[in-house]
């Protein structure tokens, strides 16, 4: 039978014409592919038509049409005795036009971006959005079997609707499966996400078996949900601590975790922001709410906060946590995003199921006593891939640079900018506080002049700004940095070792014991001066040429112990001096940077110097 559908197929006269909002049905008689011309007929079934654009019609049967007169008569004969015998049911033959109805051969699946006016889904098998697939709806989903919207490492499905989504009984449930993928990268250990549920109706129970978290802005504390009907509301946001241990029978990690109860939020959809204290232990600032993307697409901050309904509701950053499982280079932690200078990670845009935390606008002059602040979520800031189209090499990131840290094979950044419209204090719509991230993410930080920790500072042109950096473990830590911007030198002073690095032409090295508070262990200075001057500025000045090491010192020095250290912290050559103000070492070293620590009765100075012969 299949292949006596493919014969009429092959009759069909095909026409890729543009038709404004055409009625068309699947045939599924090419392939599975939904964007493929070739698998949609008119409801006649006269004509081959795109999807794009039209109404769409998804049966367990679609009907045809040929015109008999345009081929052999010998054809015609041939399947007139076909229907006669029963081979061909639901098939007539009325003015040599053959009509009939057929059982589609391919259930649709979509694994590409295409448009329509509207959908009725109805075969029993249902449509599948891949990993890969992007629909948009201008009308209405009406969905009476399933919708499928697949995840897993590769990247989510994406739905989009604009009109209204259909179901035949309302209260059903299972009628949409929207999936999201946490990556392990196969580790079984527990690991947090920031979550939301995509359909409405969601409970708890999605969870079982792993452990699910609210935030309570009014006290700072992070609460265990106990009940598995407990209610995960649209556009609330949530911290789950996903558990894949295969050997407690509770989830595989190779598995998304999957929405089902309903289906998806669509429209617009408002939420009450907070007056929070807090929490210290994140350092999460006061009035940060926890709140979450509602829909089954990714959704556009930018878009969001510039919308008129909400800038003057919430802060321009938002923040969100990164934590999937890796110990191969990837950046974990908290990261930030900010609407207003489009400066931060990634391109502000927040996928499915995907959690986040903005920063009540205390400047709005609401109260939550009164009439509270609300953000809104609209449809119109629904977007598949990337929402802002920003480019950060654009000439707006003139006195630009950002600092990088590495260790443990993990990775994290701030961003700085110098801009005369700001301050040196945080600055609501400019800056971005850093947020404690866990364990062994090296996380630094700039220190504005009101003591706030910040991952995004801007800040009127100035010689230094402070920095801080904090990390659970004891590791060697590596500061680099990227897209500098209209910056000669960048200084970096370590206050504890007393050493002066031009980040811009090489990187800094330092030991880390999570034991100190390295709040205000290092400062950046911006002066346009070399390093040589900045290090005869505080009475030392070395450098190296080939394989000497030149030591001069704007004083006399008493008891001088110089010592030399490679990379690995081996000491590789130490001379004592009674007294010290000029001194030429010749050395036997190989090329590489190596660490002179220089203590007197005087002072204690530690530099850096490259040796090339």
């Amino acid at each position: 039978m299949k292949n006596t559908t493919r014969i009429f197929a092959m009759l069909l006269f095909i026409s890729f014409s543009t038709f404004s909002q055409t009625n068309i049905q699947w045939t599924g008689i090419n392939s599975s592919d939904m964007s493929d011309s070739e698998n949609w007929l008119t409801m006649d079934g006269s004509l081959v038509i795109n999807p794009i654009d039209n109404n769409l019609i998804i049966n367990n049967e679609s009907s045809y049409m040929v015109d008999l007169g345009e081929y052999d008569p010998i054809l015609s004969f041939f399947i007139e005795l076909m229907i006669n015998f029963g081979f061909l049911p639901n098939t007539e033959i009325i003015d040599n036009i053959l009509i009939g109805t057929t059982g589609i051969l391919n259930s649709p699946i979509l694994n590409s971006n295409i448009s329509v006016n509207s959908i009725v889904v109805n075969n029993t098998a249902g449509l599948e959005i891949s990993p890969s697939g992007k629909l948009s709806i201008d009308g209405n989903l009406t969905n009476n079997t399933i919708v499928d919207i697949k995840s897993d490492v590769s990247g989510t499905g994406s739905l989009i609707v604009k009109g209204d989504i259909i179901l035949d009984d309302e209260s059903s449930t299972d009628r949409f499966r929207v999936e999201r993928w946490f990556n392990t990268n196969g580790e079984t250990k527990s690991h947090w996400h920031l979550v939301s549920a995509p359909t409405n109706n969601e409970h708890a129970r999605i969870f079982k078996g792993h452990f699910l978290n609210y935030y309570k802005e009014n006290t700072g504390e992070f609460k265990g949900v106990t009940s598995l009907n407990y209610e995960i509301k649209a556009g609330d946001g949530y911290v789950a601590k996903l558990d894949f241990n295969n050997d407690d029978g509770v989830s595989n990690m190779e598995n998304p975790i999957v929405f089902k109860e309903n289906k998806p939020n669509f429209g617009n959809i408002q939420i009450d922001l907070i007056e929070g204290i807090g929490n210290t232990y994140f350092d999460l600032p006061t009035n940060f709410n926890l709140i979450g993307n509602p829909y089954t697409s990714n959704l556009d901050w930018v878009a969001m906060w510039n919308d008129p309904s909400n800038k003057s509701e919430a802060e321009a950053t938002m923040y969100y946590y990164v934590d999937d499982g890796s110990s191969q280079g990837d950046r974990n932690g908290w990261k930030t995003y900010n609407a207003s200078t489009h400066l931060g990670d990634g391109d502000g845009t927040i996928s499915t199921a995907q959690a986040f935390g903005v920063i009540l606008n205390q400047s709005s002059g609401k109260t939550a006593r009164v009439t509270p602040n609300q953000l809104s979520f609209k449809s119109d800031f629904q977007v598949h891939g990337e929402g802002n189209t920003f480019s950060k090499k654009g000439k707006t990131l003139e006195n630009y640079f950002e600092l990088n840290t590495s260790s443990n094979n993990l990775t994290d950044k701030i961003y700085f900018r110098f801009n005369e419209n700001t301050s040196d204090a945080y600055d609501t719509n400019n800056d971005a506080y850093k947020l404690s991230s866990f364990g062994k993410t090296p996380t630094p930080y700039f220190v504005s002049s009101d003591n706030k920790k910040l991952a995004i500072c801007e800040m009127p042109q100035s010689e230094s700004v402070d920095i801080g950096f904090n990390m659970d473990t004891d590791e060697e830590v590596t500061f680099t940095l990227s897209n500098v911007y209209d910056f000669d030198e960048i200084i970096l002073e370590d206050k504890v070792l007393n050493s002066f690095t031009d980040l811009i032409q090489e990187s800094y090295r330092f030991q880390h014991n999570s034991e100190n508070d390295e709040t205000g262990r290092f400062t950046l200075h911006f002066k346009k001066e070399t390093l040589s001057e900045v290090e005869e500025s505080v009475g030392m000045k070395v450098y190296s040429s080939n394989n000497e090491i030149f030591i001069k010192a704007n004083k006399t020095l008493t008891n001088v112990i110089v010592n030399i250290f490679n990379t690995n912290g081996q000491l590789v050559l130490s001379r004592s001096y009674s007294s010290l103000n000029d001194v030429q070492l010749t050395t036997d070293l190989s090329n590489g940077v190596y660490l002179v620590d220089i203590s007197s009765n005087q002072n204690k100075f530690t530099t850096r110097v490259s040796i090339k012969h």
